[in-house]
């Protein structure tokens, strides 16, 4: 007789999942599961074992950032394209989904399980873990590869489109010590509430973003200069519009703009490129595409003068026969100059969205809710230019990076 009597092996009902995780090397990543699970730290590893009698879950963490990069990195993107590839009816859960994928840094490989069949109570222990550890590292788990999940196992989207949730947002994060201690306090305050209005839409934004760097107690744009930047507008897109829409000839359309110039006093209101664009009998259908969008601009400027009550969602254009007839119909003694407090917080806030716009584009996903980016662009620059966020710089050069 041998040494060993026969003995049926042990069953094993397993568990794996991957949590995405924005943490930057493994061993952030197996810092925060220590302090989340209230253990001594074990060592410079990979990975963490966490057992209950017969249950156990095993974290191994990798990540993007660490020598052996390829498969967080194949993990994190591979799961980015296969999902915004996805169609679906729930455009703005995908778009913050993929927002928070992008966050991600880590992969925390999971395997769990525990000895016998299947029972319903030691699952549940096991994942009520498995969403603890998730939760603590602001991750993404998944539910098969087919299934994305939050930190309490609520899906999220699923390769069908599909979604229960009314909305999703990647985690806000604080903004950086180092800005609480250079910044100034009224900086600090217009970026979270900008924050504070683009989470109340479910519109992401990164946190790191520059502030824009302009004190509400600073001078900004006078009332005259302001209006006179209205009346080139006005003159510019009214003869884009010409060119574009009448098919008006050079020679027309400068005609026609010309009393408009007069009544205003607008000769040198013009901007070098205005002037150039005005002065060219030979520019293009894009050049003047380009400037007949300065009726969006031109809302701005109303706004500002307190000739509309509002600036309306981005998702559409303004209506431009409106806007020539408020501008046209008002005066120098009309306006009544909004708060520069106000004009900042709209800056920072389309700055913002800005940015929500063109990452859209670059991603190719809708902006969110709608938004048209050339009108949150136009608007912008006005808001940048009135402002003077940008050192009270020309017109021409307002800069709109994001």
């Amino acid at each position: 007789m041998g040494l060993f009597s026969k003995r049926k092996p042990l069953k094993i009902t397993e568990i794996n999942k991957l949590i995405f995780c924005p943490y930057r090397n493994k061993e952030q990543i197996l810092a925060v599961l220590e302090q989340a699970f209230d253990m001594e730290s074990g060592g410079s590893g990979d990975q963490i074992t966490l057992t209950n009698g017969d249950m156990f879950i095993a974290f191994t963490a990798a990540s993007m950032d660490d020598e052996n990069q390829s498969f967080a990195r194949d993990q994190i993107e591979g799961a980015w394209n296969y999902f915004r590839q996805v169609e679906t009816e729930h455009t703005e859960i995908r778009r913050n989904l993929l927002h928070h994928l992008r966050m991600c840094r880590g992969v925390v490989s999971i395997h769990a399980g525990y000895e016998g069949p299947y029972n319903p109570e030691k699952e549940e222990d096991i994942l009520s873990q498995i969403y603890h550890g998730a939760c603590a590292l602001d991750g993404i788990l998944t539910k098969g590869m087919d299934v994305l999940c939050d930190c309490k196992g609520n899906p999220i989207f699923d390769k069908h489109g599909n979604s229960n949730l009314s909305f999703y947002m990647p985690p806000r994060y604080p903004l950086p010590d180092e800005w609480k201690e250079t910044a100034p306090p009224d900086e600090l305050s217009r970026r979270e509430r900008s924050m504070d209005a683009l989470e109340e839409k479910h519109i992401y934004a990164p946190f790191f973003l520059p502030l824009l760097g302009a004190n509400e107690n600073t001078e900004g744009r006078s009332l005259e200069e302001i209006f006179k930047r209205a009346a080139a507008l006005l003159a510019v897109s009214t003869y884009s519009e010409g060119r574009l829409g009448e098919k008006l000839t050079h020679e027309e359309a400068t005609a026609f703009i010309k009393p408009i110039i007069e009544f205003f006093h607008a000769e040198d209101s013009f901007s070098p490129n205005e002037q150039e664009y005005l002065n060219n009998p030979h520019n293009t259908q894009e050049d003047q595409i380009q400037f007949v969008w300065q009726y969006e601009a031109l809302w701005v400027m109303e706004w500002a003068l307190g000739f509309h009550d509002e600036l309306f969602w981005p998702d559409h254009i303004c209506d431009a026969s409106r806007t020539v007839k408020v501008i046209k119909n008002s005066l120098l003694s009309d306006a009544k100059m909004r708060d520069r407090k106000e004009i900042l917080d709209m800056a920072d806030l389309y700055y913002l969205l800005h940015w929500a716009c063109v990452d859209a584009r670059v991603a190719g996903i809708p902006a969110p809710l709608g938004m048209e980016e050339g009108v949150v662009m136009e608007r912008r620059k006005a808001l940048f230019w009135l402002s003077g966020c940008d050192d009270l710089c020309p017109w021409d050069d307002v800069d709109l990076s994001t």
